[in-house]
């Protein structure tokens, strides 16, 4: 018997499979369609019968990862809300959802059961950075504890825990974004087409030129803590615009080159930081809450997304703050204004691979082009005559290109093959530099994982770090205390 499964996973780091203990089924994270949230469905061995368990909403990326306890009663999942939130549940094998294992707000990178089955460890930066946590997974008074001595990581990623042995197993996720820039006039072959700009060890994403095209803002965990950070355009003079705690997103300078407008990815509360006549920032908050907020084209109001139980809209509010004003009933994320100011271009949905175009002045809505790369909702530019995007090589469900679709109509065209397959989730968008030459774009070097094990029963960090710059390499270490790597 077999059964069909959706093709890729754009860049999720999760595991897709569990068995269930007794063989009987299999639990899968599966899709319809590129634009659909993962949801979780028991697939029978035997007769290949298929039962949904979760229906998540449209406006997230879905549930993944699922792991059965020992005895079977229960199961576990993550529920991925968005790239900087996710949440460990726990349900039954029916579906029914029991209750949230993790703290709100926080990222849960992977888990799995103890042998016993009393507890679930799993991997989330709960307290501040990433490392492993125990809860007891029948007592609902059980709060989250560390499980010392712990892992202390970049991303453990898909523990999992012997059955019959003390020991387990791990992997750490290394991946290191930077930002290029793409030559839009040279071909696609020539040398020197991708230039490099930002490129460091750090995670550094989410690339805006500035209205004058002489300096770029962007997203960097360089300081430890992501961040704000402002650039010549080509990279040099980088200065820290933010600080504190304020998980910013994605910046959006105003008109004039002088503020930026950004939203705490988290909490999703918006703040403005504007820069004085001696080069000095300084942040604000806005006083609203919400998503991906963009200043008009004049300057004087910001546009943003609000999509929780509260309010499910498409707002403007005054670059001075006040009371926000609701322009559209509509989900929307990843805004952008079309050369002219008229229109508001969007996305609805995490998963959605349609941009959308709203008229400012008329508030009616009409799909611009479909064929973007699901989670990778903001990997797009608009210029005066049509709109870059990454879009799915149409030859491959895995491989990516650069597509320009006009607004004369016409099929798309590539532009340009994407050279390594981009993980959607934080890269942030493309950035259009204002003469129409030059697209900033995120990369990322070969993922790097190192996979550890120990039979000692307690959790640690393996030693071995592998030097930024390095390809794609695999060290593990055996209960015998030998390493191999290849």
């Amino acid at each position: 018997m077999a059964t069909q499964v959706f093709k890729t996973r754009h860049g999720l780091y999760y595991r897709h499979l569990a068995w269930s203990p007794d063989g009987k089924w299999l639990a899968v994270d599966d899709a319809a369609s590129p634009g659909e949230p993962f949801s979780l469905f028991l697939v029978s061995t035997r007769t290949a019968e298929r039962r949904r368990l979760t229906t998540p909403p449209n406006h997230w990326i879905g549930d993944v990862e699922p792991r059965f306890s020992p005895d079977g009663s229960r199961l576990t999942f993550i529920r991925v809300i968005h790239r900087s939130t996710q949440a460990l549940m726990l349900a039954r094998p029916d579906g029914a959802i029991l209750r949230q294992l993790s703290k709100d707000g926080t990222q849960v990178s992977g888990q799995d059961w103890s042998a016993d089955g009393k507890s679930v460890v799993f991997a989330s930066n709960s307290g501040g950075e990433f490392r492993l946590w125990k809860i007891a997974a029948f007592d609902p008074r059980s709060v989250p504890a560390p499980d010392a001595p712990s892992i202390f990581a970049d991303a453990p990623i898909q523990p999992a825990l012997a059955r019959n042995a003390p020991a387990l197993v791990y992997s750490v996720l290394r991946q290191d974004f930077n930002i290029w820039r793409l030559n839009l006039g040279a071909h696609d072959l020539a040398v020197g087409r991708w230039t490099p700009v930002v490129n460091s060890s750090a995670q550094d994403a989410s690339p805006q030129y500035s209205p004058d095209g002489k300096e770029i803002c962007f997203r960097s965990d360089r300081s430890g803590d992501e961040q704000i950070w402002v650039a010549a355009a080509d990279g040099s003079r980088p200065q820290q615009v933010t600080d504190g705690h304020l998980n910013p997103s994605v910046g959006r300078w105003s008109p004039d080159g002088r503020s930026i407008v950004f939203n705490d990815s988290r909490r999703m509360d918006q703040y403005v930081t504007s820069r004085d006549a001696n080069g000095k920032w300084t942040v604000r908050p806005l006083g609203v809450k919400g998503t991906h907020p963009v200043y008009s084209k004049s300057g004087d109001s910001i546009y943003f997304g609000r999509n929780d139980s509260a309010v499910e809209a498409i707002l403007r509010v005054s670059a001075a703050g006040g009371a926000p004003v609701e322009i559209a009933k509509t989900h929307g994320l990843s805004f952008g204004l079309s050369a002219d100011g008229r229109d508001l271009y969007f996305v609805h949905d995490l998963a959605d691979t349609r941009l959308w175009k709203m008229s400012l002045a008329t508030g009616s809505l009409t799909p611009l082009l479909d064929g973007l790369v699901p989670y990778c909702t903001s990997c797009w530019a608009a210029s005066d005559t049509g709109v870059y995007y990454l879009g799915t090589d149409r030859s491959s469900v895995v491989g990516q290109a650069i597509f320009f679709h006009s607004f004369q109509r016409g099929p798309d065209r590539i532009v340009a093959q994407y050279p390594e397959v981009l993980p959607p989730l934080g890269s942030g968008p493309f950035s259009l530099s204002p003469d129409g030459r030059y697209l900033l774009c995120v990369r990322v070097d070969s993922p790097r994982a190192e996979c550890a094990s120990n039979r000692t029963g307690k959790i640690r960090s393996a030693p071995w770090r592998e030097p930024p710059g390095l390809q794609s390499r695999l060290s593990s270490r055996l209960f015998e205390g030998r390493e191999e790597s290849n």
